[in-house]
């Protein structure tokens, strides 16, 4: 009985798995018809929308083909940067090892070595004939214009900048989590030890090579630093910048650093007329319980004359962020009144940064900071080397309108800057084109503060594609994704087309930049055919315009204004060519 109960308890086992079995088999059955079923259905759709897509004209839905070639780029651009980095860390080492052996050896003696003193000395010369020569290459590398790599020991890497600036554990998972850095840029790595010593610096540095942080690791930590100790009257900061945009977003960033480094201990106030006001009477406690102000000359300076040498007696560093802008913007006064106050206390750190700098800042800073360190990353007023140019003859408005719904209608990357003078030509472009893509919108200097910041704020989110804008979002304004920049109006300074380009191919991005010329720009289009052969000396490969153009600057060297005759002719040739309607681009 016992054999017959087991055989029947098997049986009623294998038909369980059975059934398990099969029910697997449908399942999978299932699965695979389901999905055979949504792929059949997905070509049916797809057919469908191509139907339709290729009714439609002016469509500007992005091409999948872009996306995988634009994220291909990205990938090569990622790995090209860790095989840079990654050289250069390599240089460093060897550098550290020859300094090591240079110096064991050189605290033997002769006998030790077993060789005579005058071998112990041309062997000494030679291991430093290399460390030249590795620090030449380690300065090449890192685009470092001056000083000399010789003066100065550059933190190559996060960890490196942590151990040996003692920051907090936290630093490099920071940098690298919060902020996508895996390594320090050339300006980080010779600027922060230099600030963090509390010396005056002068940096200039292309845009988008993370200048903020340059001046805001060293400050904030050497603040943060003393108020822990409980010298609450110490290390205050004060940063400068020409604008309000400019101000208030420094201000955000600063919060944010704040809160990851600083874990909300600093004490950020953002200075306006109204906060001015309002501690009229009791600036002593709001200096006590303020450790970082941020604002425009302006209200720093009401704010210096209202607190008088109570806020200069406990300032520790002040920094001239986007400096060049302050002569251009009228600001001269209110700067030079500051810099009267800061130079009576000698232990203040001045702090100036700029992806460009001018005649007028050179003289300041010559006459009163002779004594500071000039740091240069790459040639002096140039462009990042990732932005591809193109400059775009129009021989008059019509035409360069034309040319804008061209460049919309080719698959160009969004989001887009286009920079026009001119509040009523704003306006009046912005009635031309805007069927032409979607999400255009402009945004000028006579608008509310709220319209501006919901502007500025909708164009990061991604709610706008295209932005019309003035030259009031040229300067440091920092747009993350910004791809495309039109300058629709010839810039007036060289220094203007450098920053308003800049917009784009920040942090080592890829970025593009349209200029168009037409024939009235002429009194300007030395100085840019200038800075195009300047650009072509330093190797910039990616720059597309016209050969008259590229010459200009050499036929016309003693006479900087007016296009002479032979130039005219060669712009007659495009003009068959340009500002006429074209056929769009699919």
């Amino acid at each position: 009985m016992d054999k017959l109960k087991k055989k029947e308890l098997i049986k009623k086992e294998m038909k369980i798995k059975l059934s398990k079995k099969n029910s697997e088999k449908s399942s999978i059955n299932n699965l695979l018809f389901g999905i055979n079923k949504n792929i059949n259905n997905s070509k049916i759709s797809n057919r469908n929308n191509n139907k339709k897509e290729s009714q439609i004209e002016n469509n500007n839905i992005p091409n999948i083909n872009n996306i995988q070639s634009n994220i291909s780029e990205e990938i090569n651009e990622i790995n090209q940067k860790k095989t840079k980095n990654e050289y250069i860390i390599e240089l460093k080492q060897k550098c550290e090892k020859i300094k090591k052996e240079i110096n064991t050896y050189a605290k033997k003696t002769s006998e030790e070595l077993n060789v005579t003193e005058k071998v112990k000395m041309n062997n000494i010369n030679d291991l430093r004939q290399k460390l030249d020569s590795l620090k030449e290459k380690l300065q090449s590398e890192l685009n470092l214009k001056y000083p000399s790599i010789k003066e100065i020991e550059p933190l190559i890497t996060f960890e490196e900048m942590q151990n040996k600036l003692k920051l907090s554990k936290k630093f490099t998972e920071i940098m690298k989590n919060k902020y996508n850095y895996q390594y320090p840029t050339s300006i980080q790595s010779v600027s922060i030890p230099i600030i963090y010593e509390k010396k005056n610096v002068i940096g200039v540095s292309e845009t988008g090579s993370g200048k903020t942080l340059s001046y805001l690791i060293p400050c904030f930590h050497n603040s943060l630093f003393k108020k822990l100790e409980n010298e609450d009257k110490c290390y205050k900061i004060i940063i400068i910048l020409p604008t309000k945009e400019l101000s208030k977003q420094i201000y955000n960033e600063s919060l944010l650093f704040n809160k990851y480094y600083c874990e909300n201990n600093l004490k950020i106030k953002y200075i306006n007329t109204s906060l001015i006001l309002s501690i009229n009477t009791e600036y002593s406690n709001f200096i006590n319980n303020t450790d970082v102000y941020i604002g425009t000359p302006n209200n720093i300076l009401k704010l210096i004359n209202l607190c008088k040498d109570d806020i200069l007696n406990i300032l520790s560093y002040i920094v001239f962020d986007e400096s060049d802008k302050f002569f251009e913007l009228g600001f001269i006064e209110s700067i030079e009144q500051i810099l009267q106050q800061v130079c009576k206390i000698s232990n203040i750190s001045k702090i100036f940064f700029s992806a460009t700098i001018s005649e007028n800042l050179t003289t300041i800073i010559n006459n009163n900071y002779a004594d500071s360190i000039k740091i240069r990353i790459g040639s002096k007023n140039l462009p990042s080397k990732n932005i591809i140019q193109e400059f775009i003859f129009c021989s008059n408005e019509e035409g360069k309108i034309n040319e804008l719904k061209n460049i919309f209608h080719r698959q160009i990357d969004f989001p887009v800057l286009v920079f026009i003078d001119g509040v009523s030509k704003i306006k009046y472009i912005y009635k031309k084109i805007k069927y032409e893509c979607p999400n255009i919108e402009c945004m000028f200097s006579k608008m509310n503060k709220k319209e501006r910041e919901e502007q500025i704020n909708k164009f990061r989110i991604g709610d706008i594609f295209v932005l019309l804008c003035s030259d009031l979002l040229s300067r440091g304004i920092d747009f993350k994704n910004v791809k495309t920049i039109i300058n629709y109006d010839c810039p007036y300074k060289i220094t203007n087309y450098i920053h308003r380009i800049g917009r784009t191919g920040r942090a080592g991005k890829k970025g593009f930049a349209f200029t168009f010329i037409e024939e009235k720009d002429k009194d300007n289009l030395f100085y840019i055919s200038k800075l195009i052969n300047d650009m072509k000396n330093e190797n910039y490969s990616d720059i597309k315009c016209p050969d008259w153009l590229v010459n200009l600057s050499k036929k016309n060297i003693n006479n900087k204004i007016g296009i002479n005759k032979e130039i005219k002719k060669e712009i007659k040739k495009d003009k068959n060519l340009i500002g006429k309607k074209r056929k769009r681009e699919k």
